[in-house]
């Protein structure tokens, strides 16, 4: 999914928006570096971060589309969320976490599951590597070490929410 709130973080144009995309893409780098990767490394996942969720996020339903249960009722067995994603095995993937086995899939945005399997096909193993390491980091942030939790709350509560103190 997206690192930022929503898809309006990455599509308005607004001068707020730009310096918080900038501020994003300086955050990423600086956790990434956090996990031991090196800076220049980091400097270019973060860039293939930024780029994988830009283009997740012009196929993302905006915040009125999502409060249409019409926009978002895509139900579908697994054999035709893979015809939608055929780069992505669901059989296995569902396997793999053990779920139970299911009639329906509830899919509530299509259009970024059509994108997902194309960047899927596009982007190189090693930018979908970065990716997920830092959704991982992205998630666990807040329970990791102080330096880990201070750069978590500086951008999304502080930066993003206008909270101006950490709790204890």
């Amino acid at each position: 999914g997206l690192g930022l709130p929503d898809r309006s973080y990455y599509v308005e144009t607004d001068p707020k928006s730009q310096a918080t995309r900038a501020r994003y893409l300086h955050h990423i780098q600086k956790i990434l570096e956090l996990s031991q990767m090196k800076s220049i490394e980091a400097q270019k996942a973060a860039q293939d971060i930024v780029r994988i969720e830009n283009a997740l996020a012009m196929v993302s339903l905006t915040r009125t589309q999502k409060q249409d249960p019409k926009q978002l009722d895509h139900q579908m067995t697994v054999v035709e969320l893979q015809k939608v994603m055929p780069a992505f095995s669901w059989d296995l993937f569902l396997k793999s976490v053990e779920a139970p086995p299911v009639p329906h899939l509830q899919v509530t945005e299509l259009l970024f599951f059509h994108k997902l399997n194309e960047l899927l096909t596009q982007e190189s193993l090693s930018s979908w590597k970065s990716y997920f390491r830092w959704h991982l980091l992205r998630v666990y942030s807040p329970y990791l070490s102080s330096a880990f939790t201070k750069e978590h709350f500086s951008f999304y509560k502080e930066h993003l929410r206008g909270i101006q103190k950490m709790t204890p």
